[in-house]
């Protein structure tokens, strides 16, 4: 049987026909549950890694204004670290 008759065949019988488009319905929102996934995943990271760095360069001016003699309460204005933040880095 050739491919132009397999197809015709396959497109007289509705179950078939249904369940393809079912199921190509199904791949597009895998898919796109996927990329979503991913873009938001992205996000996140990004968002995460700014935070975390934010953190790590607040500690490192703090260390500079330790080094400085500058009072701990100015240094809780300057850089936002708590404290015991600041103690730690001493």
């Amino acid at each position: 049987m050739d491919i132009a008759r397999k197809v015709e065949k396959f497109m007289r019988d509705n179950n078939l026909v249904q369940y393809y488009d079912l199921e190509a319905s199904h791949q597009y929102e895998i898919k796109d549950s996927y990329d979503t996934g991913v873009r938001e995943g992205r996000t996140s990271g990004l968002a995460e890694g700014r935070k975390e760095g934010l953190k790590t360069r607040s500690a490192e001016i703090a260390k500079n204004l330790l080094n400085l003699n500058i009072d701990i309460p100015t240094i809780m204005k300057s850089t936002g670290l708590t404290r015991q933040e600041i103690m730690k880095l001493q």
